[in-house]
């Protein structure tokens, strides 16, 4: 069985975007692939970037 996680990119700012239009950077998003219980995470994930 195969799951993913659906990340969204609503969040970023146009200053973000721009940003890695302009240095040709790709964007990186960190996050983890198990829940606290560590199941896989199957869900859309919303604020990857918070470093909560």
């Amino acid at each position: 069985m195969f799951r993913r996680a659906k990340i969204s990119l609503e969040h970023l700012t146009q200053a973000e975007l721009q940003t890695a239009i302009d240095t040709g950077q790709p964007g990186v998003a960190n996050i983890n692939l198990t829940d606290k219980k560590d199941c896989l995470v199957c869900a859309s994930l919303k604020g990857v970037n918070d470093q909560t």
